[in-house]
């Protein structure tokens, strides 16, 4: 029939031996309502400000209307094995207010919009408890994952059709803390949902995930990511550089290694580095969650080019002659030179005149550089 079932007591239970299929059921009174059997509501569930619970049943709304469920600040809540089941046949969105008074008292209901009009049945359970109890361990996570929600997750399915569809799990950001997106659980793991995502609602938050069609793992958690970190490489530096601020991002970690003069800020003085291979960490902590990441800054000490050489004269049958420099390693350059590494200078083999003489020594951005000029 078409008619509405009150149910006006304080706690109640509805069972007996066989299912009912309620047209429209609607909760008052006060206390719990609690199954002792799978029901199913064929039109419109109104819970009020009464939480049902179907402990491990069942219940049914087989009305695909968007608005099949009714609520003030009633909820429905679910023992493992239970959960409640809407019908769909529309893009809209469907609302299943979930959540549980057992422990903490906490609504965390979740919104799931089919990407089409065909006929879908989808399934939401509020778990009200740490994973790792019904045997989906926290600890056992992708390498990406620094920590999935350990106070309540959700199981979400899809029991029949083959929608997609944009699903998002509310949470409190001001008592459950603040999540990246949502994680799924997967080959004896959490791994994160690909392209899920938080974003920041009132009154509460939520994480979301668009065109999901992969419900073949039912349980769905918070998950924070470990920080990915990225280092601004300053370059190669001498040591008579001035000191630099070195960046990366996320900001607000901390900077070691030898050169590190203000570990916050991330001064980097290369005159109280090491002279070659200096490694520099930045660790950041974001959510509790930390990571490190190492670059290595090569400073060089500061080189003389100075020539010592002192013949600036010669004759053009003279015999070659070796240049000499302060800091020996560079190279040589200039018309007379035969052979840049030694430094030899033939004047046979130079202009008549004024030979400008180049000497350059140093390695990356640490380069000195000195003239002279041999008359031949």
């Amino acid at each position: 029939g078409s008619g509405t079932v009150f149910l006006e007591g304080a706690n109640q239970l509805i069972s007996g031996s066989h299912s009912t299929n309620f047209y429209n059921l609607t909760l008052n009174g006060s206390g719990i309502k609690t199954l002792g059997v799978n029901q199913s509501c064929s039109n419109v569930l109104s819970l009020n400000d009464l939480e049902l619970n179907t402990l491990n049943y069942k219940f049914y709304v087989t009305n695909p209307a968007t608005t099949a469920i009714t609520r003030v600040n009633g909820f429905v809540s679910s023992t493992n094995g239970g959960f409640l089941s809407r019908t769909t046949n529309s893009n809209g969105i469907y609302l299943f207010p979930v959540g549980s008074s057992t422990g903490t008292n906490r609504y965390r209901p979740v919104e799931i919009q089919p990407t089409n009009t065909s006929v879908n049945t989808y399934t939401v359970r509020f778990a009200n408890v740490d994973p790792t109890t019904e045997f989906y361990n926290t600890n056992q996570l992708a390498s990406d994952i620094c920590e999935v929600n350990s106070n309540f997750y959700h199981q979400i399915n899809r029991s029949s059709g083959t929608s997609s569809a944009n699903v998002s799990v509310f949470y409190d950001p001001a008592t459950d803390g603040i999540w990246e997106g949502l994680a799924n659980w997967k080959i004896n793991q959490w791994q994160i949902v690909a392209g899920s995502q938080n974003q920041t609602t009132t009154p509460l938050s939520k994480a979301i995930v668009n065109n999901w069609n992969d419900f073949s793992s039912m349980p769905y958690s918070l998950y924070r990511n470990i920080p990915t970190i990225n280092i601004t490489h300053p370059g190669d530096l001498c040591q008579g550089d001035a000191e630099i601020t070195l960046t990366a991002t996320p900001a607000g970690g901390t900077w070691s290694g030898t050169g590190i003069t203000n570990p916050t800020t991330g001064t980097f003085d290369p005159s109280v580095a090491n002279t070659g291979a200096n490694t520099i960490t930045y660790q950041v902590t974001q959510a509790g969650c930390s990571n490190s990441e190492n670059i290595t800054i090569n400073v060089f000490a500061t080189p003389d080019a100075t020539i010592t050489s002192s013949v600036t004269n010669m004759c053009s049958g003279d015999s070659p002659i070796t240049l000499t420099a302060t800091t020996p390693g560079g190279t040589w350059s200039g018309t007379g030179i035969t052979n840049p590494t030694t430094g030899t200078f033939d004047p046979s083999a130079a202009n008549t005149g004024a030979n400008i003489i180049t000497y350059t020594v140093g390695t990356g951005s640490c380069i000195d550089t000195d003239n002279i000029t041999i008359t031949v």
